[in-house]
């Protein structure tokens, strides 16, 4: 995670940037989600597989190809900003976002472990645009709430193809 801290933290100050005036919850738009994969897709070095061999860097015919489908990009990075929001609120973040959507993603066996170590790695950078967005907000019942019922709706549902 600390050879990423430098593109996630490009990553959420441009986020914020192009998306101060979006809510909070429940989602970002595609656009954002995009932006996200293509820069942590130009720094796959930077990522580990599931099992911690560091991910290759993708020849520019690979990464001309979707690493996977945009309905669950956009779940993962979402289920990653909830992540950031338990994190900057006090709460149990890995258990309660983190290690179910990892479990999820590895009983899915269409998904490589590439895929897999990309997932986690969106996920991150999303986590951190979240924490980076609320540090200056207080964390109010309300946003725990719609934390909770957002990440609930995750959990609850299967991933997307």
């Amino acid at each position: 995670m600390h050879r990423l801290l430098p593109v996630i933290t490009f990553l959420a100050v441009a986020a914020t940037a192009v998306s101060a005036a979006t809510p909070l919850l429940p989602s970002e738009s595609p656009g954002v989600v995009q932006r996200f994969i293509d820069v942590l897709r130009n720094n796959m070095s930077l990522g580990s597989l599931p099992d911690g061999t560091p991910m290759l860097a993708e020849p520019p015919a690979e990464r001309a190809q979707p690493i996977f489908s945009a309905p669950l990009a956009q779940h993962v990075y979402d289920r990653g900003f909830v992540s950031g929001v338990f994190e900057a609120c006090g709460g149990a973040w890995q258990d309660q976002s983190f290690n179910p959507l990892v479990a999820q993603l590895k009983a899915r066996a269409d998904l490589s472990p590439k895929q897999q170590g990309f997932a986690v790695m969106l996920h991150n950078a999303a986590k951190e645009q979240a924490t980076n967005r609320i540090a200056e907000e207080d964390c109010t019942t309300e946003l725990k709430s719609s934390a909770l019922a957002t990440l609930a709706a995750q959990v609850k549902a299967k991933l997307p193809k």
